[in-house]
């Protein structure tokens, strides 16, 4: 394959970050739990998410004897989880009553999160304080 005889040059583009916390317009909606609307709000949101570590426990080796045989195993042992964050989107559940909200797939190396207070997560305080006064006025969610 023949190459002209002009330099390459190397083009430099400028990449911006999405915010670190945002929700996308578009998917705020009305979500119908227990057979009705009114209640909960469902959207696509972006944050920084958070967990601390924990040191683990050393555990305790336990042996028996059986037939001649000694086995011995690691009783008790908790594996030490390394705090961490990570910056994503999230499909949220907001509940307007209780102001607590749930994100899907917010895992974390000891588990999930499970519902949150809004102000815990500035994404949900952002859509619970423009949307959840007016949530009868949100598109409901096709389910």
């Amino acid at each position: 394959m023949a190459r002209s005889s002009g330099e390459l040059h190397a083009q430099t583009i400028e990449v911006i970050p999405p915010p670190a916390y945002s929700y996308e317009l578009h998917t705020v909606k009305q979500r119908k739990v227990r057979g009705g609307f009114g209640r909960y709000i469902t959207f696509v949101g972006t944050t920084i998410h958070t967990w601390p570590g924990s040191p683990g426990r050393p555990g305790d080796i336990q042996c028996s004897e059986k037939k001649g045989q000694i086995t011995c195993s690691l009783v008790g042992y908790v594996a030490p989880v390394p705090a961490g964050s990570v910056n994503r989107s999230y499909v949220y559940e907001l509940d307007c009553k209780d102001l607590t909200f749930d994100r899907k797939g917010d895992r974390t190396p000891s588990g999930t999160e499970g519902w949150l207070n809004v102000d815990d997560d500035p994404t949900a305080s952002a859509v619970a304080k423009k949307f959840c006064p007016t949530i009868q006025d949100l598109p409901k969610q096709e389910v």
